[in-house]
């Protein structure tokens, strides 16, 4: 599911200036990055204005990132980890930053808009 437009992108959210022939293939992996994020739990169909706008300011925040980091920034992470054979260790950390510092793969502000969405609780419903 593809929850924004190119249109949406421009005039509404007003993001960074993205290639015309890029924009709609970043909207649709950025879509499929916030399905992943969600579980698979977002109806749009069935959510309210307010929660279908948040939905799609966070593909448009994510159209961003990939923008600005490279297309698969969200799948596919920079240099190779880490191995470990017995007593011997290896790390491929990127020089200037710690070995234990997680990469991102999603814009930080998405979590915010999903999170006033309600898509970001993965607890157990209350049956009362």
């Amino acid at each position: 599911m593809i929850y924004t437009t190119p249109d949406y992108y421009k005039s509404e959210y007003e993001g960074i200036e993205v290639n015309a022939e890029l924009l709609p293939k970043l909207i649709k992996r950025a879509s499929r990055d916030i399905n992943s994020l969600t579980g698979f739990r977002i109806r749009f169909g069935e959510m309210s204005a307010t929660n279908q706008m948040l939905v799609q300011q966070a593909v448009c925040a994510q159209v961003e990132f990939l923008a600005i980091n490279g297309e698969s920034s969200s799948t596919v992470l920079e240099g190779g980890g880490s191995v470990s054979i017995g007593a011997y260790s290896e790390s491929s950390a990127s020089k200037g930053t710690a070995s234990n510092q997680q990469s991102s793969i999603h814009a930080e502000g998405v979590l915010n808009y999903l999170f006033a969405a309600g898509l970001m609780y993965a607890g157990v419903d209350y049956i009362g």
